[in-house]
């Protein structure tokens, strides 16, 4: 069996869109949504049927929803070009979002590890928890939200290496580098204000 042929259909389907995402999130483009949406339900289908990283299936399941809220306000019309007023948070609110994180995926991970088959547990929670806070701060354009998108993105990388899910591992390199330059780009928006 050649290499090609030994990756899902599904794990080439959240490569592909996960990588229009990020293309078109890069122009804003507003077809970034559905490219969001197709990428998010490939990248459960694999969660669920072969890495058994259930936490991150439940997260692709959030940023779905995300998707379909905002493919639902751009079918409206509603202006997504407003002016970002990007903002810091105190680091004690930083490290309590950390803290609450490792909390969570302690109690949730050892759960999961007793009833389920799931792979990794501790961290796959903890990516969750983390990629659902930042999603919040970059809603509120919080500088510092986007460390959180780094860590998530080194700890997915790490868990779809671990889990035989190569694609998407290269789809997550894909996030850490778009990450990373969207970070820079808020640093020097922040320096300006």
């Amino acid at each position: 069996m050649s290499v090609i042929s030994s990756f899902s259909i599904a794990e080439y389907g959240g490569l592909i869109f996960g990588l229009a995402y990020i293309i078109c999130a890069y122009q804003k483009s507003n077809y970034s949504w559905p490219c969001g949406i197709l990428s998010a339900i490939c990248i459960i289908i694999v969660d669920v049927n072969e890495t058994h990283l259930y936490f991150d299936a439940l997260r692709h399941g959030f940023f779905l929803v995300m998707s379909c809220v905002g493919l639902y306000l751009w079918y409206k019309g509603e202006d997504a070009k407003k002016v970002i007023r990007i903002s810091r948070m105190p680091w004690p609110n930083y490290i309590g979002y950390l803290f609450v994180s490792m909390l969570i995926s302690g109690a949730a991970g050892f759960l999961f590890q007793q009833q389920t088959e799931a792979a990794f547990p501790y961290l796959d929670c903890f990516q969750m928890m983390l990629s659902i806070f930042a999603t919040f701060l970059i809603i509120y354009c919080v500088l510092y939200a986007w460390s959180y998108w780094i860590i998530v993105d080194v700890i997915s990388i790490g868990l779809y290496i671990m889990t035989g899910a190569y694609l998407l591992a290269i789809l997550y390199l894909g996030y850490l580098i778009s990450n990373a330059l969207k970070w820079r780009e808020w640093i020097l928006l922040y320096k300006e204000e």
